[in-house]
């Protein structure tokens, strides 16, 4: 990475790190040293004050009393130094659609301090698709603290004073953690403009600053955090420090084969033991590969993890500088990529990639003709995604089949052995690596580099090569200790990611989270069935939760006002997607096991039951106990619309239930048809399972009836009952008939049948009302037709809803 190239990102990254300082101030307290930074008005007072803040902390905590500082905080002045000329264009284009709120900076207004009060609204509230919505706001924290928005009807306004005290205490913990030295007592980021340095900051910057917004003075809604806002300026500003010329490129990827990759698993006996693994393995290798190729990209034009637009687990979206070689180097690096996938993983998986120029204008409206012309690119080189590799002379001749040098399968994945004598193929040897140190170790880190060689203690990390690029998953105390011996430099390395904690570089949040043995190790699939009480829960079966936002892609094309959409509004919406499939997911899982299961901490060592197998950025795949996911799916549905506090923004799924000893791929492909008959339905936002397509909204009250009719069933502690489990299963044969008009015929047989064999009087009324109410419309006059029609449509609907509880009721209750 050119000096130039760390000067720009980095100076990006800081300039506006005075907003929050200087409302931790009740009032203006700039020196005039720390003044000559902040713009002169002919009225002769000092506009952009926290231009001055920047200042201050640059010097007093970064150690920076050089020309590096004096042209990042000169980033509201005409300075014509190069850096600060290519920072104050890429402040410029990143904050075109928040600019006015700059002109409110002023010298004579900062007294008022209202701008001190404002808070961070939510992204969500801007999708709008006509549906219902409401305001909320993100409370003052850092990230992983950080809660759910919270409504504008609960959400209290700070007062002028409580607003600057909240302040205050939150910089002051920012500035603590900036303070910090590591074991050899050194700072990260006292007088250092280096890639160590950058990748700290951006780590501290994106716990701390997310929850800040960029701007505070228009009053009003603000939409954007600081963050975000920091984060384009740095990737921006590097573009402009390669081409000298504000003309960018949006790339994107796709990874595809992702699920067929991870669900190609041989079940069986043998390999029971290592199915678990295996899955959870394959899943955390995709995001590694996808990880790769984005950093191949950085790497290939010398760039930070700021111009990563968006990461899906899957994919990514780059903003890389649009230089004249721009397409040949992306095709070198890109056929290098697909090359070294093809080598390691056949045609399992690979990658295709599409990009669209913009410039300077394009950028600043980020207009959707381009989001779309660029999936249109994106969905066009999906179609020839193998061609580059067949017409290779080194890859053509071997694409279409593979010279077997022996009669040896893995026993894992059934693919071809490439050593003599091993039973498991060097893909399915490193996945099992992956998925044990995944369980070992804590504070995981990913290190990236190009060109190089490294090697890490094979009981302290795995590595792999995907081309020219090594990847270590190691933690950060192995990195510390090394660094104390003076064996690193995190210099050396070309990208570094920190796994759900924030040290360096991008904090991924990745779901991770699986039913742990209290020995530590991850649970097989039978006895991750039985985590819910038999004797509470009934028959341990296993489910498949497939879940997918609906909509996606037209809610980032349209979803946002054309007038005010930006691209920094696009980041702040695709980064709290990921959010919440990231970092919430694994918490709602903990908190539904707590409800299925009241000893579950005494059951694994993690407090958990399901088995989360993919999270993205929009869509997820867990397994657990039948009961379990029935209630963990409704609990997502539920936590989603808490989250976003709109109804345009909505969830469907599909939920699959299987013996556990059944093959998981299956289930995974039964799970992905109920998922597609979801998004089939009117409106979306369904839940499909055992032929039954039911909306969200009613599927509360469809497992509270099952439980209802549970209880009836078993009884208070054995006791009680009020109809047996036998009798409730002859009374669900009689009317789960083929047709709905086989139904209406079986209802008086089925009335009399529960009024006889019932032990509650209730209970058999009540049941006779949820029968009877379900018939076709005869009465109704023959000029209604369309009328009729919609009720016993209606009415059949609801008769499969009542099989599909009565099926539930009988799953869930003791044998």
């Amino acid at each position: 990475m050119e000096k130039k190239v760390i000067e720009a990102a980095y100076g990006g990254l800081l300039h506006d790190i005075g907003k929050p300082y200087q409302r931790a101030k009740p009032r203006s307290d700039l020196n005039e040293e720390e003044l000559y930074v902040t713009p002169m008005q002919k009225a002769g007072y000092h506009s952009h004050l926290h231009a001055g803040y920047t200042s201050r902390f640059m010097k007093e905590n970064l150690g920076m009393y050089d020309a590096f500082e004096s042209m990042v905080s000169l980033h509201h002045t005409s300075d014509q130094r190069e850096l600060a000329r290519q920072i104050i264009e890429a402040d410029w284009i990143a904050s075109t659609i928040d600019r006015n709120d700059e002109d409110y900076d002023l010298e004579e207004r900062n007294v008022k301090g209202n701008f001190r009060q404002v808070r961070l609204s939510s992204i969500f509230e801007e999708v709008d698709f006509g549906k219902k919505k409401d305001a909320a706001y993100l409370e003052l924290n850092k990230l992983e603290e950080m809660d759910y928005p919270v409504s504008q009807k609960c959400f209290k306004n700070p007062g002028k004073d409580e607003a600057v005290i909240e302040y205050q205490e939150f910089f002051n913990r920012f500035i603590d953690e900036v303070d910090q030295e590591d074991n050899q007592g050194i700072n990260y980021l006292y007088k250092k403009v280096d890639r160590r340095a950058f990748s700290r900051m951006y780590s501290l910057l994106y716990q701390y600053m997310s929850s800040v917004p960029a701007s505070t003075y228009e009053g009003g809604r603000t939409f954007v955090s600081l963050f975000d806002h920091l984060k384009l300026t740095s990737a921006i500003a590097s573009c402009l420090a390669i081409s000298k010329t504000p003309r960018f490129r949006m790339l994107e990827f796709d990874v595809s084969g992702i699920q067929k990759f991870i669900f190609k698993v041989t079940e069986g006996s043998r390999t029971k033991k290592y199915i678990a693994k295996s899955l959870r393995g394959r899943s955390f290798l995709v995001s590694l590969i996808a990880e790769s190729i984005t950093m191949a990209y950085l790497n290939e034009f010398g760039l930070t993890e700021s111009n990563i637009i968006f990461n899906t687990g899957g994919g990514a979206l780059l903003l890389l500088p649009d230089t004249e070689d721009f397409e040949d180097r992306v095709k070198k690096i890109s056929r290098e990529l697909v090359k070294a996938l093809f080598e390691r993983f056949h045609t399992d998986l690979t990658f295709v990639y599409a990009s669209v120029s913009c410039d300077k204008k394009e950028l600043e409206t980020f207009k959707t003709e381009k989001a779309i012309e660029l999936k249109s690119r994106l969905e066009i080189a999906k179609a020839h995604k193998f061609l580059d590799l067949m017409e290779d002379s080194e890859t053509g001749e071997n694409f279409f089949f593979e010279e077997a040098h022996q009669n040896q399968d893995c026993e894992l994945c059934g693919s071809l052995v490439d050593k003599s004598g091993k039973q498991r193929c060097s893909v399915c040897e490193d996945i099992i690596k992956i998925s044990d140190f995944l369980t070992k170790k804590e504070n995981l880190v990913l290190l990236f580099a190009f060109n190089k060689e490294f090697t890490v203690p094979e009981n302290e990390g795995v590595q792999f090569r995907l081309g020219s690029c090594l990847i270590t998953l190691t933690s950060k105390n192995w990195i510390q200790t090394e660094e104390r011996k003076g064996k690193l430099d995190l210099n050396f390395f070309d990208g570094i990611e920190s796994i759900n904690h924030d040290w360096m570089g991008t904090t991924r949040y990745l779901a991770l989270s699986v039913p742990m043995s209290m020995d530590g190790n991850i649970l097989p699939m039978d006895e991750i069935a039985r985590l819910a009480s038999e004797d509470q829960w009934g028959d341990p079966k296993l489910a498949i939760l497939k879940m997918d936002v609906d909509n996606l892609g037209s809610i980032f094309a349209y979803g946002l006002d054309s007038k005010t959409r930006s691209l920094s509004k696009f980041l702040m919406l695709s980064r709290m997607m990921e959010l919440f499939f990231g970092k919430f997911l694994p918490e709602i899982c903990k908190e539904t096991s707590e409800i299925i299961n009241e000893e579950i901490d005494q059951e694994t060592s993690n407090s958990t039951m399901f088995y989360i197998n993919y999270a993205g950025g929009d869509d997820l795949v867990i397994l657990g106990p039948a009961s379990g996911i029935l209630e963990l799916a409704e609990a997502i549905n539920r936590n989603l619309n808490d989250y976003t506090q709109n109804q345009n923004i909505t969830i469907s799924a599909g939920i699959f239930i299987q013996r556990p000893a059944q093959p998981i791929r299956f289930g995974i492909l039964e799970a992905e048809k109920l998922l597609s008959r979801s998004k089939e339905n009117e409106g979306k936002n369904s839940v499909s399972l055992i032929d039954c397509t039911i909306p969200f909204k009613n599927f509360g009250n469809i497992l509270d009836q099952v439980y209802d009719w549970k209880m009836a069933i078993n009884g208070e502690d054995g006791e009680h009952q009020k109809y047996s489990r036998t009798g409730f299963y002859h009374l669900m044969k009689l009317l789960n008939v083929s047709n709905f008009n086989q139904y209406n015929q079986r209802i008086p047989l089925a009335l009399y049948s529960l009024i006889r064999n019932a032990k509650d009087q209730q209970f058999a009324i009540d049941m006779k009302k949820v029968i009877s109410s379900i018939h076709y419309q005869e009465t109704i006059k023959s000029s209604d037709v369309k009328k009729i029609a919609a009720e016993n449509a209606k009415s059949e609907s609801l008769y499969k809803q009542l099989i599909l509880k009565m099926k539930l009721t009988i799953m869930q209750t003791r044998d």
